[in-house]
C-alpha cells in the first residue's frame, strides 16, 4: 500500500514537471516571436531590395495576402500567396506554412489581416510583418501588382 501511494505521488510530481517544462517552452517561443506593423512603403522596399531571392523561391519571406480569391485576383503583389482568412479552412493551411519563415500580410486595409496575425501569433509564427494600409494604400502609392490573366472563349 505505502509503495503504491509513494508511485502515485511520483506520478504526480513527473506529470507536474512535465507540464511546467512544456510551460516554459510556450513562454519562451513566444518571447521570440516578433510582430510588427510597416507602412506600405517600408513593405516595398523590403519585398524589392531582396526581390531576386524572392522571385527565384530562395528567400525565406513571403507575402501572404489574405483577401478572398476574387478579391486577390483584381490586383496582388507578384509572388503572394493568398489564404482567405475568411475562409474555414484557413488554420488548416496555415499548418503547411514553415513558421520560422518572414510574413508580410496584406489584406484590403487592415481588419482582415490583423485577425490573420492573430492567428498566426496563436500558432507559433515567429515573425510576421502587417502591411498597414494594405493593398488600398499599395495601389494609391502606384506600386507594381499583378493581374489574373482572363481567357476568354471565342
Amino acid at each position: 500500500m505505502i509503495l503504491f501511494i509513494i508511485n502515485i505521488i511520483l506520478l504526480v510530481i513527473i506529470t507536474l514537471t512535465i507540464s511546467i517544462t512544456l510551460n516554459l517552452q510556450k513562454k519562451r517561443s513566444k518571447n521570440k516571436q516578433k510582430f510588427e506593423d510597416i507602412d506600405v512603403k517600408v513593405a516595398y522596399d523590403f519585398i524589392y531590395t531582396h526581390k531576386s531571392k524572392f522571385m527565384a523561391g530562395l528567400s525565406d519571406f513571403i507575402v501572404l495576402d489574405v483577401r478572398s480569391p476574387k478579391e486577390f485576383k483584381r490586383g496582388y503583389i507578384k509572388g503572394a500567396i493568398n489564404l482567405n482568412v475568411m475562409d474555414l479552412n484557413f488554420v488548416k493551411a496555415l499548418i503547411k506554412l514553415e513558421k520560422q519563415n518572414k510574413y508580410i500580410v496584406c489584406g484590403t486595409r487592415e481588419s482582415r489581416s490583423k485577425r490573420a496575425i492573430d492567428i498566426m501569433k496563436n500558432r507559433g509564427f515567429l515573425e510576421v510583418y502587417h502591411m498597414k494600409g494594405g493593398m488600398l494604400e499599395w495601389n494609391l502609392m502606384d506600386f507594381p501588382i499583378e493581374y489574373e490573366k482572363t481567357r476568354f472563349n471565342l
